[in-house]
């Protein structure tokens, strides 16, 4: 009767590895065999990415997977440049129109209203105060207020009327 051992996939690894270190122990290193790649490739792949190339660029001068690329270059210390904006790239027609049409208001409400009384200046704040933000009172020695959109214009319209004698106290 014969039988037949069956081995795990760990103990042929272990054995391709004792083979391995047996050959290098005895030749000192070990033998090139089979396809070893594009090894011109590879060299001129790890010189690209060592002048600071991405792996993209690399893989179309080159011909070849990005992926291939990628594990080529891996080990390859890499300090990544800027990127450059693409040519082909625009602004989108909508968001040129929002911008004129929202340049166009501010220009239309600076002309209807001019400069503001005390009396317009102080509801204009009181209004920004109750519907813009946060308010939190620290006991009772001060109020501070917070502002959830800070748009520039929003942010100088609150320093006026918190450093203006509008206010009273």
């Amino acid at each position: 009767m014969v039988r037949f051992r069956m081995r795990s996939s760990y103990q042929v690894i272990d054995r391709a590895n004792a083979r391995r270190r047996r050959y290098e122990r005895v030749f000192g290193t070990l033998p090139v065999v089979g396809y070893r790649g594009k090894v011109e490739a590879q060299a001129k792949a790890r010189e690209l990415r060592a002048e600071g190339r991405t792996v993209a660029a690399i893989a179309a001068e080159l011909g070849v997977a990005k992926s291939s690329v990628s594990l080529w270059v891996r080990d390859v210390p890499y300090v990544p440049q800027p990127r450059q904006p693409s040519p082909h790239r625009r602004v989108h027609p909508q968001h040129m129109a929002r911008l004129a049409e929202i340049e166009e208001c501010d220009e239309l409400g600076a002309a209807r209203i001019g400069a503001l009384s005390d009396q317009a200046f102080l509801a204009a704040g009181a209004a920004l105060y109750a519907g813009e933000g946060a308010k939190h009172e620290h006991g009772c020695v001060y109020v501070s207020y917070h502002c959830s959109r800070t748009h520039r214009q929003i942010m100088g319209l609150v320093r006026a009327l918190l450093s203006s004698s509008a206010i009273p106290g």
